[in-house]
């Protein structure tokens, strides 16, 4: 499942994600996101995967064809997890291409918040 937490004064936009992502928590995420996002371009995104258990199949696939198509609205993205996540933000990076993304430890929000608003 996703939360989205609204995107604070520096441009700052949190994603909570929860459990096994499946086709549906993409088919809910995915206009959500783009209706708050609106015209506030690029964002910096805080991605909490502290309970996060990974994507089904059809859910990868959503999440990979995301990715792509919104990799120029992101300007940073910070990755709350712990190391079993290290796979999956290089993944992460890679296919967001130049933008920077960066895991932080699972209490290391403020200083993950420090560094998306450099």
């Amino acid at each position: 499942m996703f939360k989205l937490m609204p995107i604070n004064e520096d441009g700052v936009v949190g994603i909570k994600m929860t459990g096994m992502l499946r086709d549906s928590d993409y088919q809910s995420f995915v206009p959500e996101f783009e209706k708050m996002l609106g015209p506030i371009v690029p964002v910096r995104a805080l991605l909490d995967w502290e309970d996060f258990e990974g994507w089904d199949d059809v859910a990868a696939a959503h999440a990979f064809h995301f990715r792509i198509a919104h990799r120029s609205e992101f300007e940073r993205v910070a990755v709350l997890g712990d190391h079993r996540c290290e796979k999956e933000v290089n993944k992460l990076a890679e296919e967001l291409g130049d933008v920077p993304v960066r895991l932080f430890p699972i209490d290391g929000r403020d200083q993950a918040l420090a560094w998306l608003t450099e």
